[in-house]
């Protein structure tokens, strides 16, 4: 199953992203927010291609948001999960302002 989160800075960057995959593809696709260092934004990657790769740039340099790197402090609450891959109610890296001050709500969106 899959839902959506929106990416929330107080820099006032805002970005929407798809996590998980649906029920005909979760083998193939398991969409989680990511960080492309080349084009110093948000993307939509899918952790289950090999290589992990930008759907804008195709860049390989692309980080997924539950690493260490990317996250300035560990929440106590999941926001989602899809298989072993968590975003908290915590501080992540804004591609914007360079702060870790981004934080991932609950999205509008469920699909199967």
């Amino acid at each position: 199953m899959g839902s959506t989160v929106k990416a929330i800075c107080k820099c006032g960057y805002e970005k929407e992203s798809s996590v998980g995959g649906g029920m005909l593809n979760y083998r193939t696709v398991q969409y989680f927010p990511c960080y492309c260092t080349n084009c110093k934004d948000l993307v939509e990657g899918n952790l289950k291609a090999e290589p992990l790769v930008c759907p804008d740039c195709n860049s390989r340099k692309v980080i997924p948001y539950n690493n260490k790197k990317l996250i300035g402090k560990k929440g106590k609450n999941e926001i989602v999960q899809s298989f072993d891959n968590i975003l908290t109610d915590g501080y992540y890296r804004c591609p914007s302002c360079d702060s870790f001050n981004l934080q991932f709500k609950i999205g509008a969106i469920l699909w199967d």
